[in-house]
């Protein structure tokens, strides 16, 4: 706001006039606006010096904090009184990163040791006292990845992290296990995914999904997924093999008391952790049917070789006893 203002009356009363006049002057220079003698006229010598030596390397708070991989890759940079930038760019291998540590890539990454891999200088012949802002490009960039630019002159150094493109994941479950879709920032599968947990790799189908097995103890993990390009650490509890198989059941009661031939309707439903899974998934399919009558005397009935539907009802013929008081059946299966 002072640096369209043609004097800085309208602070006055907010702020001490030494101060005000100080940073009016100071705007003024920095932006390059007016003449440079008015403006150093309202300054001290020291100040006149300070202004002059001062060096500023910043990255403009308006950079954007990811890009796409169609959009080229460039940053705005505030300087003032350097002469010689020197960029360096360096690709990080995501997956490597993150196979040995737990914290998330951010620009204090230790890049002590590495080899740029690529390097270029910008030279600049703005006045010194003069702070301009550089569109910097980056056509070494390209295609999906993360990389760090690392930008050191004048004795001071600027980082930026760029991302170009993301990875994501959607989490499922089925009768094998966990079930990880991995996605791209579109939103759209990746079939050349693939996911480390531990020193394990799974490799995703061409529908970008990835199947962890159950097992025997509910633990927390840490995985990386990849596309070969971009990866990210992930943390999931691991799904335990915990199946329970419950079922509605329905008789008619008008052929309770007929004792004449009936069937019983069967519901069944399959279900592992949270999570329902086809029923179809059982093997050795059951039901046992135990009556008693008044007088104590139980007869039972077994059907074997049973095929369950999630979509439908199972129907067991069954032959109801005379002077029954109690009818119990047990649905029961295997998974292999």
């Amino acid at each position: 706001f002072l640096r369209d203002a043609k004097n800085p009356n309208k602070f006055d009363k907010l702020l001490k006039p030494d101060y005000l006049r100080r940073v009016f002057a100071e705007t003024k220079l920095l932006l390059g606006v007016g003449s440079e003698d008015q403006w150093y006229r309202m300054l001290s010598a020291p100040q006149r010096q300070a202004i002059r030596d001062a060096i500023q390397l910043r990255l403009a708070v308006d950079n954007p904090r990811r890009f796409s991989p169609a959009e080229p890759s460039q940053l705005k940079v505030d300087i003032k009184n350097i002469r010689e930038l020197v960029v360096r760019i360096y690709e990080i291998n995501t997956q490597s990163y993150y196979r040995t540590h737990e914290k998330q890539i951010d620009t204090d990454i230790d890049l002590d040791g590495l080899v740029a891999t690529y390097e270029r200088k910008l030279t600049f012949d703005h006045p010194a006292v003069r702070r301009h802002s550089e569109l910097i490009a980056f056509p070494e960039i390209t295609d999906r990845g993360v990389w760090v630019v690392d930008l050191v002159g004048g004795g001071m150094r600027g980082r930026a992290l760029i991302r170009r493109g993301s990875i994501d994941y959607v989490a499922d479950q089925s009768a094998d296990g966990m079930v990880f879709t991995v996605i791209d920032e579109n939103r759209k599968p990746i079939p050349t995914a693939t996911m480390w947990v531990g020193s394990r790799e799974f490799v995703a189908d061409d529908q970008g999904r990835i199947v962890l097995p159950p097992v025997m103890d509910r633990v927390s993990r840490r995985a990386i997924i990849s596309d070969g390009q971009i990866a990210r650490q992930i943390k999931f509890r691991h799904l335990r093999e915990d199946y329970r198989l419950t079922a509605g059941m329905h008789l008619d009661r008008t052929h309770l008391l007929s004792g004449a031939q009936s069937e019983l309707l069967i519901r069944p439903r399959l279900a592992m952790g949270h999570g329902l899974i086809d029923p179809k998934t059982l093997t050795d399919v059951s039901v046992h049917i135990e009556a008693r009558d008044l007088d104590g005397l139980t007869t039972t009935h077994h059907v074997d070789d049973l095929e369950l539907d999630q979509d439908g009802e199972l129907s067991v013929p069954i032959r109801i006893p005379a002077r029954i008081i109690d009818l119990q059946a047990t649905l029961s299966g295997k998974v292999n």
